[in-house]
């Protein structure tokens, strides 16, 4: 108990009040009354008139009514009514106990301990019954408390720690190397030739690896243990990896990392080679073997063109291989689509050749562009074809299915230089046909321009597609060729072109720089 000077005096709330230590005013009780350094904490009766009641009738006093220094020494209250320290519960969960200088009585406190009056006066109060809602907070925070000290000793918090105590977590069977860098444990098997079964490496960073019969295995088969990071940071994980590796046993590593590990140790022999002519080899090699691996086939762009070479060339040869299941091959369907979306030299305007031949071009010497143009015509059973989207087979001068193929090669007078111009589908083709096809009438007519929407006619630009300078061209040659009466529309169409150009003249050096007349300061005059 504290010393006189700190002893209680007040008890509304049970709280100690500094003062001089009171007699004790229940019978049989001296405490307080020598003049000793012997003096006991004291309590004052609660203001509250209920509670105030209970306590003069638990002290057996006839007729006693309590003054405002009447006093009841702690020696009368069982342990369960005196506050010695507070508690506070921390923000993670764990509790701070701080003993208190000056001790205190709870709400609930009265006196029930007298040693010097009949035994059966006194009695040991009852346990106070916490509420429902204390005892389930009372329960989450001590299962709360247990858990936070559980995870603080699972936590392997460095390397060092791990190499003092994980060789007590290891069972039967299992042996373990120590170095400064790493901590190796591994099973061995000696029914036959001792080999290893599964061994595990524990790095610096606590990141792990696992061999299984020589095999890596890949991290993802143990993220379920160990998480994404790939570390044994907690015993829990340690534990259970341990558990579950001891089930494994020799020769039981799954046929696909058998074959991840064959793919591993060819690209690291492959390295190794200075022998560039097996490239090839090797890479066909690595590439079969990763087409095993998946139910759903994705072929390399390199294997693929050595594929479709393969085929187009031997075709037969690629089905029998193909059906025989001696290499994985991509079905000829496959490839034939792929073709198809190549676009080939149709026509001479074609300008994805165009582009291809000007490239070719800047690559070949001077005395290979010396050329000479072979011109054959090739026919062909009539019919349609659907290809990489277009419908093949109309011929380009006629709708009509195309008969002859018009084809065009070029080859170097002075080396073997030989390239396909053009292949050009068509219907009865003929020498006045190719002498016409040089020239093309009116090319500024179209559909939009001679039947215009209703908001369309508002363009000024496709009403001036009528009145330009080579339709005007186009009917003089329908006049003088083709006897045709057409001059009239011509000359028409010249005077309102004649007209546009005066009217439209915004810049006096206009007409010196289209050389048109029409286009000069007279053009400005008028306007």
């Amino acid at each position: 108990p504290p010393p006189w000077n700190l002893c209680p005096t007040l008890g509304n709330t049970g709280l100690i009040i500094l003062g001089k230590a009171r007699k004790c005013c229940v019978p049989g009780c001296n405490s307080n009354y020598n003049n000793t350094d012997n003096y006991v904490s004291s309590f004052t009766f609660l203001k509250d008139a209920t509670r105030k009641n209970q306590w003069v009738k638990s002290i057996n006093r006839a007729n006693f009514i309590p003054s405002s220094t009447a006093v009841v020494c702690i020696k009368h209250f069982s342990s369960q009514f005196i506050i010695k320290e507070d508690r506070i519960v921390r923000d993670d969960c764990s509790e701070l106990v701080v003993p208190r200088k000056i001790w205190k009585l709870t709400n609930d406190a009265y006196p029930s301990i007298f040693p010097n009056q009949p035994s059966y006066l006194s009695h040991e109060p009852s346990t106070s019954r916490k509420s429902p809602s204390e005892r389930i907070t009372a329960l989450k925070m001590r299962d709360e408390q247990n858990f936070a000290g559980w995870c603080t000793n699972d936590t392997v918090n460095s390397f060092e720690i791990f190499q003092e105590t994980y060789a007590k977590k290891l069972g039967d069977g299992w042996l373990n190397i120590r170095t400064d860098n790493f901590v190796l444990c591994y099973r061995l098997d000696i029914n036959q030739c001792p080999s290893i079964v599964v061994s595990i490496k524990i790095y610096k960073d606590l990141t792990i690896e696992i061999w299984h019969d020589s095999v890596l295995l890949k991290t993802k088969s143990y993220h379920f243990i160990l998480g994404e990071h790939n570390k044994c940071d907690r015993w829990t994980k340690f534990d259970s990896l341990l558990s579950w590796l001891a089930a494994f046993k020799p020769n039981d590593v799954k046929p696909n990392e058998k074959i991840e590990h064959a793919i591993h140790l060819i690209k690291d022999a492959y390295s190794q080679q200075d022998d560039n002519d097996k490239t090839l080899f090797f890479s066909v090699i690595i590439e079969q073997l990763k087409l095993t691996l998946s139910s759903k086939h994705i072929y390399s762009t390199e294997f693929l063109l050595l594929a479709a070479k393969f085929y187009f060339c031997y075709p037969a040869a690629y089905s029998f291989i193909r059906s025989s299941k001696i290499l994985i091959l991509p079905h000829p369907v496959y490839i034939k689509k792929l073709s198809n979306a190549l676009k080939g030299p149709s026509s001479v305007s074609n300008n994805n050749h165009i582009m291809y031949l000007q490239k070719k071009n800047e690559m070949l010497s001077p005395h290979e562009k010396l050329i000479c143009l072979l011109i054959d015509e090739i026919y062909v059973n009539p019919g349609l074809n659907y290809k990489g989207g277009k419908l093949l087979g109309k011929a380009e001068n006629a709708n009509q299915q195309a008969n002859t193929i018009q084809a065009f090669m070029i080859t170097s007078l002075f080396s073997k230089y030989k390239e396909i111009v053009a292949l050009v589908p068509m219907k009865n083709q003929t020498a006045d046909d190719l002498y016409c096809q040089t020239l093309k009438n009116a090319p500024k007519l179209s559909q939009k321009v001679l039947y215009p929407t209703s908001f369309e006619k508002q363009n000024v630009l496709l009403a001036l597609n009528i009145f330009h300078e080579s339709n005007s061209a186009a009917l003089a040659h329908e006049a003088g060729e083709k006897e045709k009466d057409t001059m009239g529309t011509k000359e028409f169409t010249d005077q309102f072109l004649k007209w546009w150009n005066i009217v439209n003249v915004k810049n006096s050096e206009k007409g010196k720089r289209l050389k048109n007349p029409f286009f000069t300061q007279l053009g400005v005059k008028i306007k």
